[in-house]
């Protein structure tokens, strides 16, 4: 029996491989954003845009992150030791800007005399804030399996721009939020559901800075406009 293939037949194993390369799918990358597409509610809609109000402007940021998690990638914990780099899986921008956008969004939506606008870097404003919200992720965990959950530990202070702690009537606190998700069957399924549970730990934690932010805001914007 020969033990070489004959040119037919490596011609036909060449197309054998070929297909079979073409054939393998390859995983794409999927994007995640914290913020969030809700629709404004009537009330908001009748606002005047962020830049145009006559009320106290808080600036949401500074924010920093974990290290483990400052990356483009999804970071998930699998047990108490382990994490899991997900390169398929990543943020559609940096984490700290998300995270800044998403507590922008939610405090504006609390705040009944003032507007919330992000930290942006290197960007023109049309008004100087009046309130600086300085934000520290502590923790930022995404934990996978039966128990999946997401659990986000928040610490901030509001002052006044430009003042110290003891004259600006500094607000500061620390908010920890803990949200259970349900498992999902399908694999992007679950983990967009992980990524909307800190879009809602977020919100909740914005609701807790809000009303400290409402109580130093005027005063901060009244100091301001005396001092020009």
């Amino acid at each position: 029996m020969p033990t070489c293939c004959t040119p037919a037949i490596a011609r036909y194993l060449l197309v054998a491989v070929l297909c079979i390369g073409g054939c393998a799918t390859v995983a794409r990358e999927r994007f995640y954003s914290l913020a969030d597409a809700v629709q404004p509610l009537p009330e908001e809609a009748a606002r005047p845009p962020k830049g145009q109000r006559t009320g106290y402007v808080v600036q949401v940021g500074p924010v920093s992150v974990p290290e483990l998690v400052d990356r483009a990638q999804l970071v998930v914990r699998d047990g108490p030791h382990e994490v899991a780099i997900l390169e398929q899986h990543r943020w559609a921008a940096t984490l700290a800007s998300d995270v800044s956008h998403t507590l922008a969004n939610a405090i504006d939506r609390a705040l009944t005399g003032g507007a919330a606008l992000p930290y942006e870097t290197g960007q023109a404003v049309t008004r100087e804030p009046d309130v600086v919200l300085a934000v520290a992720v502590l923790r930022f965990d995404t934990l996978v399996g039966s128990a999946a959950a997401v659990d986000d530990d928040i610490a901030w202070s509001a002052r006044c721009r430009g003042g110290s702690a003891a004259t600006s009537g500094e607000k500061n606190g620390v908010e920890k939020i803990h949200l259970p998700v349900a498992e999902h069957g399908h694999e992007a399924a679950a983990y967009s559901a992980l990524v909307a549970a800190h879009a809602r730990a977020l919100a909740a934690a914005a609701a807790a800075m809000a009303p400290a932010i409402e109580a130093i805001g005027p005063s901060c914007a009244g100091s301001r406009g005396s001092a020009r």
